[in-house]
């Protein structure tokens, strides 16, 4: 298969009428704002935060997650995911009256904004991806989303530094910091993309999980932060609320015991 036949195939994604334009232009544009305001909005939030305390609520993501899942893409009923929502609810509200950790009503907004993003990026790109999306397809959204990006930042760019409302050094730019952070950003798009789109948008978040607690060392032993019953609530809750959204199959399991009948109600 020749590389303008896999394109042609792969442009399914944007339209069932093949590529064209607008629909490519009209999707690319508003994922790119979806990720760009989820990431710069959690990006400020860590000048106003601590990065534990950021990380913790960016687990509410789960149960925002199986809301528009519910309303979007009619997921079923589950009774696990359902009580992970109040529980991440609990979380949240625990740590926004921390002290210690989240002092500042701002950054904590903040966080929120960029999980309700982030949410919306997931599960409306698992909306028009369908069940599965091929390597192809995949390749072909990242790669349109980096087309509609470049001139949307290179031109304002060029203005204000061509204006002189900006300096641009290349002497100054830290090239290790960056190039690393492209690679890496790479391979989390790439994972995200296809892990929604073959998994499902609930099961992606479970990396949050992973962080949470390095973060929380490094606030402890490191910042000198100290440990609230608050913060400690409210991470407790939002961790078990993560834990029964993305495993209650195998919960399920384990409380009923029967597999076979219970594939229906979990």
């Amino acid at each position: 298969m020749s590389l303008k036949e896999i394109t042609i195939k792969s442009s399914r994604i944007f339209s069932d009428d093949g590529f064209r334009f607008g629909p490519f232009f009209l999707k690319e544009f508003f994922f790119l704002c979806l990720y760009t305001f989820g990431n710069y909005s959690y990006a400020l939030s860590l000048g106003k935060i601590s990065s534990s305390a950021a990380l913790t609520i960016r687990s509410f993501e789960v149960s925002i997650v199986y809301i528009f899942g519910r309303i979007v893409l009619k997921d079923k009923f589950n009774i696990f995911k359902t009580i992970a929502v109040f529980l991440a609810m609990i979380g949240v509200i625990s740590i926004a009256l921390d002290k210690e950790f989240a002092a500042n009503i701002i950054g904590f907004l903040l966080v929120l904004m960029s999980c309700l993003s982030d949410s919306t990026y997931k599960v409306t790109f698992k909306l028009i991806s369908g069940e599965q999306a091929s390597l192809g397809e995949g390749m072909l959204f990242l790669s349109g989303m980096a087309l509609v990006n470049l001139p949307l930042n290179l031109i304002p760019t060029s203005i204000l530094v061509y204006f002189g409302y900006d300096i641009w050094q290349w002497d100054s730019v830290p090239w290790g910091n960056f190039l690393n952070f492209v690679f890496l950003t790479f391979v989390f798009n790439i994972a995200t993309i296809f892990g929604v789109a073959a998994l499902g948008p609930l099961s992606i978040v479970i990396g949050v999980l992973c962080g949470i607690p390095i973060s929380i060392f490094i606030d402890v032993i490191l910042r000198g932060r100290h440990l609230t019953v608050t913060f400690v609530i409210g991470a407790v809750s939002l961790i078990t609320s993560a834990i029964l959204a993305n495993f209650h199959q195998q919960l399920g399991y384990l409380f009923k015991g029967d597999k076979s009948g219970n594939e229906q109600n979990i």
